[in-house]
């Protein structure tokens, strides 16, 4: 394993240490927010019941299926969110306002996605992804911009190009970005003097020119 995959082997580890740390604040918050649902809902049932029946209302028998209905339309209506947003881009709004409400609402339902949204966002780096995503990354590097169709003749497997790209993306090796004649990728400026260290270690980059080595 040479410097550039070790690079690569420890951003992934850190990035599934923070996808795991996310996961489980994610649980325990859900759980708050769910606690505090039932929390609600139960005062609610409880104030109703002794406005009809007077201080010594008995316990409701009908709240906990009246919750378990209503914690199943939270989900249902997180879920029909996060579909209809699932391609859109963030908008600016105001901090505080109306259209708060109902993110407040689904609240619960949105913690309890977000531990299957860390968990998947794992990276998993196999020694052939591994290695293929260290010479990808090391040829990007070298073409400074590199469209799609660029990086065809060097991987010609479609499938596994756009998964090497993923994993390069995610762990904040490569940005996207859209010029005048389409897309392509780039090294974010912040990872170029260590990627120039990293590949000048490498005796297989030895014959790069020496401009791809420069700061």
């Amino acid at each position: 394993m040479n410097s550039l995959e070790q690079a690569l082997a420890r951003s992934a580890a850190d990035h599934n240490r923070q996808c795991w740390l996310g996961a489980l604040s994610s649980l325990f918050l859900a759980w708050l927010a769910w606690l505090c649902a039932y929390a609600l809902i139960y005062g609610a049932a409880l104030l109703v019941e002794t406005v009809r029946k007077g201080e010594n209302a008995p316990f409701p028998a009908w709240l906990h299926p009246a919750f378990g209905i209503i914690a199943l339309l939270i989900l249902l209506g997180a879920f029909l969110a996060r579909w209809r947003r699932r391609f859109r881009p963030l908008r600016d709004r105001p901090v505080i306002g109306w259209h708060l409400l109902p993110e407040v609402l689904l609240l619960p339902a949105s913690l309890t996605y977000a531990i299957a949204d860390h968990l998947s966002a794992r990276v998993s780096l196999r020694r052939r992804t591994r290695v293929e995503s260290a010479r990808l990354l090391a040829l990007i590097h070298s073409m400074k911009r590199a469209p799609l169709t660029g990086l065809g003749a060097e991987f010609p497997n479609v499938r596994a190009l756009r998964r090497y790209l993923g994993i390069l993306q995610i762990l904040g090796w490569i940005d996207l970005h859209k010029g005048e004649e389409g897309f392509f990728y780039r090294v974010p400026s912040n990872r170029e003097d260590l990627l120039n260290e990293l590949i000048g270690a490498r005796d297989e980059m030895a014959d790069y020119p020496e401009d791809d080595h420069s700061a």
